[in-house]
């Protein structure tokens, strides 16, 4: 009996992974392009479940089945997963910008010294330079 009831949560797990709304929107948010969009997005599902976890209970004290409240849970559930995603974001998104800014300066530093092998001096990088090796940084690390 406990078996069974294992693989049905186990089966109800995998669907709510792979189809769930909530957790394919913060599977998407968790790349580096979705990073930025954390906190809004976060705050807009947080906003969205919240009230769909209220008008729920509030259908269901006015005398609807009370097996709604199963459906209420999910939604507070996933109002807390987006409340908890917005400072994850901003400390995710903190530590990738520092990532780049470390390998940026790598690579600025490698220019420098090429050109220096070289025997020639050159400029500060402008920043429309610095930019095109922070594109190609980021298209290297996507690849």
């Amino acid at each position: 009996m406990m078996s069974i009831v294992w693989t049905i949560c186990v089966r109800v797990y995998e669907l709510l992974q792979k189809y769930g709304p909530s957790n394919i929107v913060l599977w998407r948010l968790r790349s580096r392009r979705g990073l930025r969009w954390g906190g809004v997005v976060g705050l807009a599902g947080a906003v969205a479940y919240g009230g769909m976890f209220l008008g729920i209970s509030y259908a269901v004290q006015q005398g609807l089945s009370p097996w709604l409240y199963l459906l209420a849970a999910v939604a507070l559930w996933d109002a807390i997963k987006f409340l908890m995603f917005i400072p994850i974001s901003a400390v995710k998104l903190f530590r990738v910008r520092a990532q780049e800014a470390r390998m940026l300066r790598a690579t600025v530093r490698d220019v420098y010294a090429a050109e220096a092998a070289e025997g020639r001096q050159h400029d500060k990088l402008t920043r429309t330079e610095r930019r095109e090796l922070l594109v190609g940084m980021r298209a290297q690390s996507r690849s």
